[in-house]
């Protein structure tokens, strides 16, 4: 709690370096490169890998000198403990982030996370379903298997039914006469020998009169006109 009245922030990095986070520090301000390609022009000119991470307790919804004293070293975040979110906790899906807690912070969590009153809005906390979570365990216990049907060895399977009106022996095996000579020779009698006649109805004879002219004319083009010459001479 002492590091919330921290106003320097050299006084941070001596209190970093004398929690063995000089590593750390170090690893983070060599990481600092210049972005390839048009981030460049786009006010994304550096990169830089994220580093250490204090978590803190606001008091009054005050935030404590501390977290301004942090501002200025690289890699460095300063947050409070009811504003936390994974992509902080874990930038870049890569969990394990270095992390160093206050006092009042790390209490805080109980309050949020833990009893049935849950200071967190919006948060429900998860209870297990199970007490016991070997599944395979369970099922095997001799209280399950004495409830539980004994195993089907063998299903009979019915064969797949058949359409009798395409298939002709499965329509055989159901009406054994249906193949036989007596029905074959009634049906042949319902068939006249007769062919049947074409009727014409009046618009296909108008039809065939007028293409039979066409005919005509394409066969003849200049018939017409000979005579009519022939008759003015």
């Amino acid at each position: 709690n002492d590091a919330n009245s921290i106003e320097k922030t050299s006084k941070v990095i001596t209190m970093l370096n004398k929690l063995g986070c000089e590593e750390e520090l170090q690893k983070v301000r060599h990481s600092r490169k210049m972005r390839a390609g048009k981030g460049k022009m786009r006010n994304r000119r550096w990169t830089q890998h994220c580093g250490l991470m204090i978590i803190f307790k606001e008091k009054d919804g005050l935030p404590p000198p501390l977290r301004k004293a942090c501002r200025n070293i690289p890699g460095v975040t300063a947050m409070d403990v009811t504003r936390l979110n994974l992509k902080m906790v874990a930038p870049g899906g890569n969990i394990g982030r270095f992390i160093i807690w206050t006092e009042d912070a790390f209490k805080h969590l109980k309050e949020m996370y833990e009893g049935d009153k849950v200071g967190k809005t919006g948060y429900n906390l998860r209870h297990d379903i199970l007490s016991n979570a070997d599944v395979q365990a369970i099922i095997n216990s001799d209280a399950v298997q004495e409830a539980v049907r004994p195993k089907i060895e063998k299903r009979n399977h019915s064969g797949t039914k058949a359409n009798p009106l395409s298939n002709k022996r499965y329509m055989t095996f159901l009406d054994p006469s249906h193949r036989s000579k007596e029905l074959r020779a009634w049906r042949r009698s319902l068939k006249s020998s007769e062919p049947k006649k074409k009727v014409k109805t009046d618009f296909f004879k108008s039809i065939e009169e007028t293409h039979g002219l066409f005919k005509k004319l394409v066969a003849h083009p200049n018939k017409e006109d000979k005579v009519a010459e022939e008759d003015d001479e």
